[in-house]
């Protein structure tokens, strides 16, 4: 079978409903799969105080692999939103802040945009929780609206 044949040879298609299932099983375990958590509260934070909301409870290893904050027209720099990795759910900015190792500001801000942010890898632990913290610095009731994408592992043996 000559190079152009192989290309277009598609028996690979032709696989066992376990073979598929023990190829993805594999996959996952080597690649894990990605998961995203929406935090989406209308008008929540109030005004000149703080806020907190969490995921549920993580059980897996896992790192957040990106990052989507929309913000309302008129926020400005009066809203900042954090987001940590806790092994609390309480209304403090405890944990490990995903944005500290970049930024001299280790919150994000906007104004009538949506901001994507890409993180580096950093693998953290299971039962962790997701906690997006926002500080509302402005005289009005504000939303948060937040999108978290991890990455999450099986567990494994170590060797």
């Amino acid at each position: 079978m000559n190079n152009m044949e192989n290309v277009f040879n598609l028996n690979f298609l032709h696989l066992s409903p376990e073979d598929i299932v023990n190829f993805r099983k594999n996959y996952r375990a080597i690649f894990g799969w990605q998961i995203t958590i929406p935090f989406f509260e209308q008008d929540i934070v109030p005004p000149e105080s703080t806020y907190a909301m969490f995921s549920k409870r993580i059980d897996r290893p896992f790192e957040v692999n990106r990052i989507r904050i929309v913000f309302p027209l008129g926020t400005g720099a009066t809203f900042k939103i954090y987001i940590l990795v806790s092994d609390d759910k309480n209304n403090t900015k405890t944990g490990a802040n995903i944005l500290a190792d970049y930024s001299e500001t280790p919150f994000i801000t906007g104004d009538g945009t949506t901001e994507d942010i890409f993180v580096k890898s950093q693998e953290f632990k299971p039962d962790r929780y997701i906690k997006v913290f926002a500080e509302n610095e402005s005289t009005e009731y504000r939303t948060l609206d937040a999108k978290v994408t991890l990455i999450l592992y099986p567990f494994y043996k170590e060797v």
